[in-house]
């Protein structure tokens, strides 16, 4: 399973921290009335995280979260920059293979979404189920933005020391570790002793 990861990547979800304990970030982001600074930026972060992971999801369970659709939009490794949707097939489909480029998801905010035909389509529905998540990013004044659904973790290296899995691997800005760790099962930190 390692290998796969090292090769092939995996859902790029927000890790359950972004939505603070016991999703206290999002029951904010619900909550009427003004909220201090700080408090809100952690409410219109946790929010646009769970657009984004609900369509992620969406896409995982429909097999397409690691390849293109009609209308997508993609990002090339190693860069935030998007291009599409009006990129040929031809191009991008062995591209996205290759790990040229992925597909991207959207982080919500006001403004037309880049994408179009399915992935547009898509993405309005998913997001359409919370509309009240969508409205508070939109009224905050928020700009549509993407980011990638796949996440490939550079240098995985692994050994295992007395009976325990030793995972060594980078991860770009915005990534989480415990995205990773996830598609490898229940997790156990390691105990602490004194």
């Amino acid at each position: 399973r390692l290998g796969e990861i090292a090769a092939e990547g995996v859902p790029n979800y927000f890790g359950p921290q972004r939505f603070g304990n016991y999703g206290s970030n999002l029951r904010a982001a619900m909550a009427r009335g003004r909220l201090p600074r700080q408090r809100r930026s952690l409410a219109l972060s946790a929010a646009r995280a769970f657009l984004f992971n609900a369509v992620l999801g969406e896409r995982v369970a429909a097999g397409c979260w690691d390849r293109g659709l009609s209308g997508e939009v993609w990002m090339p490794r190693g860069s935030r920059g998007i291009f599409g949707p009006d990129a040929d097939p031809v191009d991008t489909e062995p591209r996205c293979r290759n790990g040229e480029i992925d597909p991207t998801g959207p982080l919500w905010g006001r403004d037309t979404l880049a994408t179009g035909d399915a992935v547009r389509e898509l993405e309005q529905a998913v997001v359409g189920e919370w509309p009240a998540f969508a409205q508070f990013l939109e009224r905050a004044g928020l700009r549509q933005e993407r980011r990638r659904l796949r996440l490939v973790p550079g240098d995985l290296a692994w050994s295992w020391m007395d009976g325990d899995l030793e995972l060594r691997f980078a991860l770009e800005p915005g990534a989480f570790a415990t995205t990773v760790l996830s598609e490898l099962g229940a997790v156990q930190p390691p105990a602490v002793t004194s």
